[in-house]
């Protein structure tokens, strides 16, 4: 008999990161860069990932966000922590409601000015999905 497995919307983002995961950079389509650019978002912010980062995020003042230490999480985030996010994390932060001010400090302090755009589109996308898959689930309840 098979086993029965309810996935959620985090387990559905899970996945398509594993997917990406394990392609070659150059392999990827318009979508996949996407999908890698919000699982650094999501690696870069969660406590089991980024902890100062999250830290800060959630508790501190974006002048907190210069520090080095901060960019060295996003490094190791972009090159390798973004290939173990899991549902988890993507529900943490979810839940977090991290303020966009916070969020555009990080990005001033942290990424390359050339990135912004993809950083600006893949967490608006994040919220996107997150906020309609909520309310998708009242209405389902």
């Amino acid at each position: 008999m098979p086993i029965k497995h309810n996935l959620n919307k985090y387990d559905l983002l899970k996945e398509d990161i594993y997917k990406v995961a394990g392609k070659e950079k150059n392999e990827y389509t318009n979508d996949d860069k996407l999908i890698y650019t919000t699982a650094v978002l999501i690696a870069s912010f969660a406590s089991g990932h980024s902890w100062k980062t999250h830290k800060v995020l959630v508790n501190g003042n974006c002048s907190d966000l210069k520090s080095d230490e901060i960019k060295e999480e996003f490094e190791m985030a972009k090159n390798l922590r973004w290939k173990t996010v899991n549902s988890f994390d993507i529900s943490e932060i979810s839940q977090k409601n991290i303020p966009q001010a916070k969020f555009i400090s990080w990005l001033y302090y942290t990424v390359e000015r050339k990135e912004y755009e993809n950083y600006k589109e893949a967490w608006a996308n994040l919220k996107k999905k997150l906020e309609v898959s909520d309310s998708a689930e009242k209405i389902l309840e």
